[in-house]
C-alpha cells in the first residue's frame, strides 16, 4: 500500500492547446498541497516525446514530475510493475489493423502520427 499521496495527469501529447492547461495544472497542485496534502506528489505522464515550452514549464515547476516518451513508459513500469512499451509494442499494430482507405485518409489530414504509441 502507497503512503503517498499521487495526482496524476496522463495525456498524449502537449501541444498548443495545452496552454490554458499548464496554468490551471499547476495551480491545482499547488494549491492541494497548500490547502491539505503537501505531501502531494503530481505526476504527469505524457505518451509522445515532447520538448516545447508547455511541457518544459510543468517538468521545471518543480510541482509537477513530468515524463515523456520512453522516459514515461519507463516511469509506468517502475510505478505498475508492467512493461506497457512491450506490451504496446507486441499487441498495437494500428496502422496494419485498419482499412487502407482509413489509414489513406489519416495521411490525407497529417493524422498517421497519434496512431504511433
Amino acid at each position: 500500500m502507497w503512503k503517498v499521496k499521487s495526482q496524476s495527469d496522463v495525456t498524449s501529447k502537449c501541444g498548443t492547446t495545452v496552454q490554458p492547461s499548464t496554468f490551471v495544472l499547476t495551480l491545482d497542485a499547488k494549491s492541494q498541497r497548500f490547502v491539505k496534502l503537501k505531501e502531494l506528489e503530481c505526476q504527469l505522464f505524457v505518451r509522445a516525446e515532447e520538448n516545447n515550452s508547455y511541457f518544459n514549464t510543468l517538468k521545471n515547476s518543480g510541482i509537477w514530475e513530468a515524463y515523456c516518451g520512453n522516459e514515461d513508459y519507463g516511469k509506468i513500469r517502475e510505478y505498475s510493475g508492467y512493461n506497457l512499451k512491450s506490451w504496446i509494442d507486441t499487441n498495437m499494430d494500428w496502422a496494419n489493423d485498419f482499412k487502407p482507405e482509413t489509414i489513406a485518409h489519416f495521411e490525407e489530414l497529417n493524422l498517421l502520427q497519434y496512431l504511433l504509441w
